[in-house]
């Protein structure tokens, strides 16, 4: 009992651990071992702020900084949370005009989360609500052509959140109660089910064959993705807190590495093919030294060999070696969208920013409210909160509460045109395909979109 207790201890107060290369851990009749690699161990992890205060400061790129965005991306559908295996699009094509394409019938009595986002695929809009029913709608025919319910009349009482992804004409959806399952989207039948046991929470990833997901106690899954069964289960320190933060994961295909961040504050990578830990970073501050003990985080983006997250009152960047690069002194509850060369974020105390890859230090930075000030017809008040941001065609694309888009020129920050696109409120995350954008509002109706990007 008692060495257990200095083995809990040691995990807090230590910001990354590694192990001793005899060591395993048993689960499920599955050995995942741990390597230890001395060059990133905790020594030689540098904490490079320059300052504990939030970056609050406009600032005019340097005339010698050249910003270069990336290749514009048209992507055809959208068929997971975050669209990639490293949640992350780096500059998206769109339609340039400014146009309410259509608009649907109410498509459910059901509620949706505010971190909902439906899926895209052939047409199609792939969506579910909160009493779990899962529909199809039909971009063409406007209208809704299937839905389906595997639930219950029993649980039907529950509100259900659930996890989608979709390949090769088939959805696999989790959920909150802890049931996983695939479904033919041809036939709408049942290929096969799991009950977990425990509720679900985190995003969904599919690599070889192979599903990757995340439960409320901080346990990672693979499972097959021919019958659902387990092939391995790995248990992370769980947090009695429960906060608008999910479990998180991101793969690097290449290396055949998840990265998955949990509530605890702890960012694993592991090997799936050799079921190996790589390395493991706890970024939660220790609990000796912060009153306020809940880890926050945006989710994790891959982009060049680095990762790329913002928790607490940082943002950081760690290669995929499980050494940081850097970190600044910048808070954001989006998640940033990570160029070949630049960073973009919208901050919690309303700053347009764009960094430098290599080294974080800042580019430009523009004070969004400021800018706001400036037009009579706006308020901060009328726009709502910030909630999402995008490249898009070469610019910055931000979208609020209120039904708002805003475009910034993404070379200074400066805005350049906004339209209210949504009558009502946005309650799903945009979704892009075949350049329109796709956004539930809080009449529960689709809106398609060609918005203006200049």
């Amino acid at each position: 009992m008692k060495n257990n207790f200095f083995i809990i201890l040691y995990f807090l107060l230590f910001s990354n651990c590694s192990f001793d290369n005899k060591s395993g851990i048993w689960i499920e009749g599955q050995e995942i071992k741990k390597k230890a690699e001395d060059k990133y161990s905790n020594k030689n992890l540098k904490d490079v702020f320059t300052s504990r205060n939030l970056y609050n400061k406009e600032q005019r790129v340097n005339s010698d900084y050249i910003i270069q965005a990336d290749k514009v991306y048209q992507n055809k559908n959208w068929t997971e949370e975050f669209q990639n295996f490293g949640n992350n699009i780096s500059n998206i094509y769109l339609i340039n005009d400014n146009k309410l394409v259509s608009r649907s019938s109410k498509l459910t009595k059901g509620i949706y989360s505010d971190s909902y986002e439906p899926l895209f695929y052939k047409d199609h809009i792939i969506s579910y609500d909160n009493k779990g029913t899962i529909y199809i709608y039909s971009i063409e025919k406007k209208k809704k052509l299937l839905e389906f319910n595997f639930y219950k009349k029993k649980i039907k009482k529950f509100k259900l959140e659930i996890y989608l992804i979709l390949k090769d004409n088939k959805i696999y959806a989790a959920d909150n109660l802890g049931y996983i399952y695939a479904l033919d989207l041809q036939s709408f039948k049942i290929l096969w089910a799991k009950n977990n046991g425990i509720p679900f929470r985190s995003n969904i990833k599919l690599a070889d064959d192979q599903i990757f997901i995340s439960d409320q106690d901080n346990n990672i899954y693979s499972l097959d993705i021919r019958n659902g069964e387990s092939i391995w289960k790995f248990a992370t320190n769980p947090t009695p807190l429960k906060t608008k933060f999910k479990n998180n994961i991101a793969i690097d295909f290449n290396n055949k590495n998840i990265f998955f961040l949990n509530t605890s504050g702890q960012l694993y990578s592991i090997n799936y093919i050799q079921k190996n830990i790589n390395w493991v970073i706890n970024l939660k501050p220790s609990i000796l030294s912060e009153s306020n003990n809940i880890f926050e985080s945006t989710p994790i983006a891959l982009k060049n060999e680095n990762i790329y997250l913002s928790y607490g009152k940082k943002l950081s960047q760690f290669n995929l070696r499980g050494k940081n690069n850097w970190n600044r002194s910048i808070a954001t509850y989006i998640k940033p969208i990570i160029t070949q060369k630049n960073i973009f974020l919208f901050s919690k105390n309303n700053f347009l920013i764009c960094l430098d890859v290599e080294n974080g230090s800042i580019v430009w930075s523009k004070d969004f409210t400021s800018q706001i000030k400036n037009i009579k017809e706006l308020t901060k008040r009328k726009i709502g909160n910030i909630q999402h941001i995008y490249i898009v065609n070469n610019n910055i694309l931000l979208f609020s509460s209120n039904g708002y888009s805003l475009i910034f020129n993404y070379l200074n920050g400066d805005l350049i045109s906004y339209s209210k696109i949504v009558k009502s409120k946005i309650t799903s995350k945009p979704i892009f395909a075949k350049g329109k954008t796709f956004i539930f509002d809080s009449r529960f109706k689709l809106n398609e979109f060609q918005l203006s990007t200049n």
